[in-house]
């Protein structure tokens, strides 16, 4: 049982029942008009704020079932000019005004027709709040307490709690239960070989080629790389592995198979094993000093020079030039003007 439900339909059941009550006590009522006599108390006023302000605090009387009652009222007008008189005139002593008593209470008056059903208003609360309690007895008996369940689930489990019969749920006397030899095989084979991620100390052809997708992303077969620490080094400047990571791809015996790498501190051998030179080398080697060969002709039509490879060239016309017709630029004067 939902105690909120509960609480809901207790409220709206006492509401409904005090509006209820009410309903049947009250009665319609209607105001009932009379003349009523202005008496010699009232008073008239004057007062000029840019125009004048006439006031008359009207005094009267009048009578109901033989017992006299008095009522006050307030009358203004305004006007250019003065205006007491006139205010005096339409509401003079003795004159009659019209006012509208409650029939049910005489001492109360207005001054326009009314009429007041509190009945009817009576009855719209106390359906509102029978509604709301209709409400409340559904969910009580509809939902569970907040935080609770039922031991058997849905509204049959719910009909036998409502009856008074226990529900209990059925508990099978033997909690193994044989399994098809299929199911036996794999759960021997699971108890028995636990999973392994690596097949033959090998790795998976998805992962070799995971490995290979990086090393050909950063190029590295291609850089001739000698050692760990040097391809270390390029992966980094690289940014595309912070420290951590790179050091844990170098540790990957494929990525330092592929690559030919040595591990960390040891070289080649052929690097280690270095030559003597041979006696006289110097005197037995020739180095030519000479200028590189000639190319041809200096490219201004009245110069005869002769130009090589080491001369200036244009970027325009791609003719070379010796040094005294050479360009300013990276273009000869011809083609720079």
């Amino acid at each position: 049982m939902n105690k909120f439900g509960a609480v809901i339909f207790l409220l709206g059941t006492l509401l409904s029942g005090v509006f209820v009550l009410g309903m049947m006590g009250s009665t319609e009522r209607s105001t009932v008009p009379i003349d009523a006599v202005i008496n010699d108390q009232t008073t008239y006023d004057e007062v000029f704020h840019s125009y004048y302000i006439c006031t008359a605090n009207i005094e009267f009387t009048y009578s109901v079932n033989g017992q006299d009652y008095e009522g006050i009222a307030t009358g203004s007008m305004q006007s250019s000019q003065s205006c007491v008189d006139e205010i005096e005139a339409s509401y003079s002593i003795d004159s009659e005004i019209r006012i509208y008593y409650w029939d049910d209470v005489p001492s109360d008056y207005t001054f326009k027709q009314e009429s007041e059903d509190t009945a009817f208003l009576y009855g719209c609360c106390a359906a509102f709040f029978g509604i709301l309690a209709v409400i409340g007895l559904v969910v009580t008996f509809s939902m569970g307490s907040p935080g609770s369940s039922s031991t058997t689930g849905g509204l049959s489990g719910r009909v036998k709690s409502l009856s008074g019969q226990n529900s209990t749920q059925i508990k099978p006397e033997n909690e193994h239960y044989q399994t098809l030899p299929s199911q036996q095989h794999l759960s021997r084979d699971t108890k028995s070989k636990p999973r392994n991620r690596w097949k033959g100390d090998r790795m998976t052809q998805a992962r070799i080629r995971n490995y290979d997708s990086i090393l050909n992303r950063l190029n590295l077969k291609k850089r001739n790389l000698s050692n760990i620490m040097e391809a270390k080094g390029y992966v980094m400047t690289s940014g595309i592995m912070n420290q951590r990571e790179t050091d844990k791809f170098f540790a990957n015996s494929h990525v330092i198979s592929t690559l030919g790498l040595l591990p960390d501190g040891e070289f080649k051998s052929s690097s280690m094993s270095q030559s003597k030179p041979k006696e006289n080398f110097w005197s037995q080697s020739k180095i030519s000093t000479s200028k590189g060969s000639s190319d041809g002709s200096c490219g201004d039509l009245s110069c005869s020079n002769s130009v090589d490879s080491f001369d200036f060239r244009c970027f325009d016309c791609r003719k070379r030039f010796c040094s005294q017709h050479r360009g300013k630029t990276f273009k000869c004067a011809a083609c720079a003007n």
